[in-house]
């Protein structure tokens, strides 16, 4: 590689650092949704200067980077078609769906769409091309665990105010997803040993810690679950597989189920003691017992059945992205909008593709999600 090339993917890296680094901090109180327009527009304009570079990066190196990204890069070659597929029939449900330029561009407020997904298909590639040596996974790791250490203890200045932390997303929703995606990182810096020996290496597994605190005070019960189910299926995994080659982590996979669940059966059994109605994490956790009596339980759960009633309607591309809310209107449930204002989603990430991308979009969907594994044991192994 000579000295433009170096200096080229050196800009790219630059640029796409900055995603991580600067524009989960922006907030624009000039904009008329200022913690998502301002996140958005600056995310669009550094990916598209990226892609300027990278273009000519490209350029620079042709065929052989091409050949490594598309075909001989076998680690990633799958997950490529997968994640360009899925992008492609979004494109596409929208010009079938019931507003084509509302898929596509979807609204200031949720500033997403198809060509939102576009952006993100874009900057994967151009991630996966620029950052491949361990040292680029180092400083991507680093700089995102310590953006997110930061962005967390922002969030605890005002916590009174906030009541559910969301520092400076605007959607402690927004904000959970984040952090799981931060302490997972932090997690492979520390099992990698990428800063191995020294007061370092543990801080990661100490900013895992703070961060999983932060995630908790959320308080939003989908993370909750999300986070849940990772690690149950994590451990039964380990269990399953990990018998011979690893006992200790199977021992510690087995003690953590079962306080795990004790700790739950514990929770649920006094959710109607003093203690836990008058303690909010608690409570938002038993809450979803109580299906009917819960506005915010029984109105998603009245979503999730429109949602389906959309896909029978329209079965093949749904009602197109971004969408949803004109089939809520279509099959309007007088009890939807008391106690959850929001229903232009469905509040279910597998529904919500169902009804508007129909069995198109949402084959695609599991698609890449199904191949995901397999591709990330293949390149844990190389």
């Amino acid at each position: 590689m000579n000295f433009i090339e170096r200096n080229l993917k050196l800009i790219i890296q630059i640029l796409l650092l900055a995603v991580i680094a600067a524009v989960p901090f922006i907030r624009a109180n000039s904009l008329y949704f200022p913690f998502i327009s301002g996140k958005a527009y600056v995310f669009r304009a550094l990916v598209a200067l990226a892609f300027f570079f990278w273009v000519w990066f490209l350029w620079k190196r042709m065929p052989a980077d091409w050949k490594r990204i598309f075909t001989d890069h076998k680690r990633y070659n799958i997950l490529v078609v997968a994640i360009v597929l899925f992008f492609l029939t979004q494109v596409a449900a929208s010009f079938f769906g019931v507003d084509p330029v509302y898929s596509l561009f979807s609204s200031i407020e949720r500033a997403d769409g198809a060509l939102q997904y576009g952006f993100w298909t874009l900057y994967f590639l151009m991630f996966l091309s620029v950052f491949r040596e361990k040292r680029d996974w180092k400083l991507f790791s680093a700089v995102f665990t310590v953006v997110a250490v930061v962005l967390s203890g922002y969030s605890w200045f005002n916590y009174e105010a906030q009541v559910q932390l969301y520092g400076v997303f605007g959607n402690p929703a927004y904000f959970a997803a984040f952090l799981i995606f931060a302490i997972g990182f932090s997690l492979i810096v520390f099992e990698r040993k990428f800063f191995f020996p020294g007061p370092l290496h543990y801080g990661f597994l100490a900013a895992a810690g703070f961060l999983f605190l932060t995630f908790i005070f959320t308080q939003v019960r989908g993370a909750y679950v999300g986070l849940a189910g990772g690690i149950l299926l994590f451990f039964l995994l380990a269990i399953l597989f990990l018998r011979k080659e690893n006992k200790k982590l199977v021992f510690l996979s087995g003690l953590v189920l079962l306080i795990g669940l004790g700790a739950l059966g514990v929770l649920f059994g006094a959710k109607d003691t003093e203690y836990v109605q008058h303690t909010r994490l608690l409570y938002r956790i038993t809450e979803v017992t109580e299906i009917w009596e819960q506005g915010s339980t029984r109105e998603r759960l009245l979503n999730w059945s429109i949602a389906l009633k959309a896909f029978k309607e329209k079965p093949l591309f749904g009602y197109g992205p971004e969408n949803y809310g004109s089939a809520a209107n279509r099959y309007y449930d007088y009890r939807i909008g008391v106690g959850e204002p929001w229903f232009d989603r469905a509040h279910n990430q597998l529904l919500d593709t169902l009804a508007t991308g129909g069995i198109v979009v949402f084959s695609a969907y599991l698609f890449w999600l199904g191949i995901a594994s397999p591709c990330q044991k293949q390149c844990r192994r190389t």
